[in-house]
């Protein structure tokens, strides 16, 4: 599979139109129709945008295999970034936090799930 052979895939099963690429990346509609009839593939200066809107990695992108197991969502990378920001001592209270929201979270499914049973 090519690269624009992927980014119609994903358009595809993503539900989202050419003109969603357009509009979220600024690259020309009659741009992305000639890499469809054409045969064509994007430029390297456009591979960053598309892989953002598409919520994949360049290396998806690029040769249809991810280096990592998955690409960070809109959410992971947000939660990142704020992260990055809090000092070392914050970062370890925060992740305790969520240590104990998960297990929390999977008690409560595991009563849920013996209730219905």
């Amino acid at each position: 599979m090519t690269i624009s052979e992927r980014i119609f895939y994903l358009l595809e099963t993503k539900n989202l139109k050419k003109a969603d690429l357009s509009k979220a990346t600024g690259i020309k509609s009659n741009t992305i129709s000639d890499w469809e009839t054409k045969k064509t593939n994007p430029q390297s200066d456009k591979i960053a945008r598309i892989c953002d809107f598409l919520e994949v990695s360049c290396d998806y992108l690029l040769t249809g295999k991810e280096s990592t197991p998955h690409y960070l969502t809109v959410n992971e990378k947000r939660m990142l970034s704020i992260f990055k920001e809090l000092s070392e001592r914050e970062q370890l209270l925060e992740i305790t936090s969520l240590e104990r929201l998960l297990t929390l979270t999977q008690s409560e499914n595991q009563t849920k799930d013996l209730k219905t049973s």
